[in-house]
């Protein structure tokens, strides 16, 4: 008699044993074919990334909105639109993007930033007004001048 291999996927010669062939992907069927429910399961995957980024950043983001950039963006002009000679530029910039910041907190309320957004319509409206004020004075300083 002869004695039996201890191990099943070796041959008695010593050769691995052939294994049978499996349809690779791409080649011979394609792909596997997707659940039924695959998209739902995306929508709420991705749901709920979205809300464990803003779940844990409550206090942080009511200070910084850094999920609302188009808020902070007009603060920061608003700031910067004190500057002389980029004020009026940046003025402009700030309401826009003051209205833009927020329109995306009305569309996402669970980004915060509205008090940075009209933060920066008003300093940018500040700072317009001032700029043509001072506008007007020089030129009518300087007609009354000649």
């Amino acid at each position: 008699m002869s004695e039996s291999n201890p191990r099943d996927d070796v041959f008695e010669e010593g050769r691995p044993r052939p294994r049978p062939s499996r349809p690779q992907p791409g080649r011979d069927e394609g792909p596997p074919p997707l659940p039924d429910d695959y998209e739902q399961r995306a929508r709420r995957r991705s749901r709920r990334r979205r809300e464990r980024d803003y779940e844990d950043d409550d206090a942080l983001s009511t200070i910084i909105p850094y999920h609302n950039g188009r808020a902070l963006a007009a603060y920061y002009a608003g700031v910067f639109s004190f500057i002389c000679f980029i004020g009026i530029p940046l003025g402009f910039a700030a309401i826009i993007l003051g209205i833009l910041g927020l329109k995306y907190v009305k569309k996402n309320p669970e980004a915060k930033g509205t008090g940075h957004a009209i933060a920066g319509i008003v300093l940018g409206s500040v700072t317009l007004v001032l700029h043509f004020v001072v506008i007007l004075v020089i030129v009518v300083m300087g007609l009354k001048a000649q």
